[in-house]
């Protein structure tokens, strides 16, 4: 049997608000157990890690950012290059880089953007599209 952590002591250790972690904690996103007094706590081997934004120049769109916090995540980086690939690999690379969230007109620039989708989730990790 693993061990838990409450919720409000996971949000403290990996750098987020409790909200934001009550938040992947009602999408699903974190493995843990609810007490039936109502606490909620998280199997402590987990962590949320690091949520990127993506965008080449030109495209970032600001409203990203309040999309991706009304939506719970925590953002570590908003990355933007010129043209699109040396950055976004070195992105898929770091496996630091749990969530990386990106808006429509940049992820049709990116060849084979459903696959790159499949392969993160096997790894536990998400690409975004917004």
């Amino acid at each position: 049997m693993g061990s838990y952590i409450k919720l409000s002591e996971y949000a403290k250790k990996n750098g987020i608000c409790y909200k934001t972690a009550y938040n992947h904690w009602n999408k699903g996103m974190l493995k843990g157990k609810k007490l039936e007094t109502g606490t909620i706590l998280i199997e402590t081997d987990q962590s949320v890690g690091k949520c990127v934004i993506y965008s080449t120049e030109g495209l970032f769109n600001t409203d990203m950012i309040k999309l991706a916090t009304d939506q719970g995540f925590s953002i570590s980086d908003i990355i933007v290059e010129k043209s699109n690939s040396i950055k976004f690999n070195d992105i898929l690379a770091d496996t630091s880089i749990k969530t990386i969230l990106m808006d429509l007109k940049n992820s049709k620039q990116i060849d084979n953007i459903d696959s790159i989708k499949v392969l993160l989730e096997s790894n536990n990790r998400t690409l975004k599209v917004f």
